[in-house]
């Protein structure tokens, strides 16, 4: 019986459950007819003991014996973690990176040493 599969993928959610996150992990698959690459992802609930992942970080995981009625992987390490640019985390979904760019834009308007403050 072959040893513990390993994917790698990006978390994409994170602190939402204790000692879970998601990761999604992306491959190309090749048409059968057409022979176009296709672009699939498949998210999986992971287990991180220690939550140390965080959302954005690239994450190397494996399958497990289940840890829970969903979580079948576990997390072996982190790759790479996600950079933070003026607070704001690489990976946010739609909705909370428009929100959290418009804080930041007026933060930095507020602040901006350009305004005459008379």
């Amino acid at each position: 019986m072959p040893g513990p599969q390993t994917f790698r993928g990006v978390v994409t959610a994170a602190k939402r459950m204790p000692k879970t996150i998601t990761v999604t992990v992306s491959r190309t698959k090749i048409h059968p007819i057409v022979g176009k690459p296709q672009k699939r992802r498949t998210r999986m609930l992971t287990h991180d003991d220690q939550n140390q992942a965080d959302v954005g970080d690239t994450v190397l995981i494996r399958n497990c014996p289940p840890k829970s009625a969903a979580k079948r992987h576990e997390l072996v390490e982190i790759i790479t973690k996600a950079r933070k640019v003026a607070g704001i985390t690489q990976g946010l979904t739609m909705d909370e990176s428009h929100a959290t760019l418009a804080d930041a834009k007026a933060e930095v308007q507020h602040h901006s040493p350009s305004n005459p403050s008379s």
